[in-house]
């Protein structure tokens, strides 16, 4: 159901775009940073907490069709738990990979040479395998698996393309990422009446892309 939203959104971007002066479709892809930090639970009754830090990086492709970029990304996690009880002062450290989905509108403002895009959406983080530094898993049980550690996501920030030929351009994009409760989290916070906490972070983009159709210039070869 959420998947079949997505793509009606990204439709309804691409036939708006038809209609415009500019429009333009694009691919590419490069490479990502991903900061999380804070997911977790805490217990007001005894001041206790328990968070993940999350630094991941990774590669990632992209679709762009002017008003709207849609990314599919693999990364690789560096992960530490994080607790004030004096039995863990340290956490635990571990590692994860998964397949993330973005989708997000935008609104382009030409500067000749440079595209500055205000960007908007939302994201899903599908965990694929999970570790702790022990080699064991939270997930290794039968109840919990890998896949509970995935997240749906907020996205908000301002991308950057600079044109290098007619055709190709770096691609760069800042942006804050909220992340929503996993499963795993939310079963823990409601099991032990505790409330959990959101994760947020910094991701950055650098890539190349590729134009292979613009409106406007084939516009003009018809003249």
């Amino acid at each position: 159901m959420k998947r079949s939203i997505l793509i009606l959104v990204l439709l309804a971007v691409i036939a708006t775009g038809v209609f415009a002066k500019e429009f333009s479709l694009s691919a590419g892809g490069g490479v990502l940073f991903d900061w999380s930090i804070d997911n977790g639970i805490t217990y007001d009754s005894n001041s206790y907490f328990l968070s993940e830090d999350v630094m991941a990086f990774g590669g990632f492709a992209f679709f762009d069709a002017t008003y709207a970029e849609l990314e599919v990304n693999f990364t690789y996690g560096l992960r530490s738990l994080r607790s004030n009880d004096s039995r863990n002062e340290t956490g635990a450290n571990g590692n994860y990979m998964a397949l993330g989905f973005s989708l997000l509108g935008k609104y382009p403002i030409n500067l000749t040479k440079v595209t500055v895009s205000p960007l908007l959406g939302g994201s899903y983080n599908l965990v694929l395998v999970d570790k702790f530094e022990d080699g064991g898993s939270i997930s290794d049980s039968d109840y919990y698996k890998s896949m509970d550690w995935s997240q749906f996501g907020a996205l908000a920030g301002v991308g950057v393309d600079i044109t290098l030929t007619e055709s190709l351009f770096l691609k760069t994009e800042a942006l804050f990422h909220f992340r929503f409760p996993n499963k795993i989290w939310s079963d823990f916070a409601d099991g032990e009446d505790g409330k959990t906490s959101f994760g947020m972070g910094p991701k950055v983009k650098v890539g190349v892309g590729y134009k292979f159709f613009s409106k406007e210039a084939a516009a003009a070869e018809k003249q």
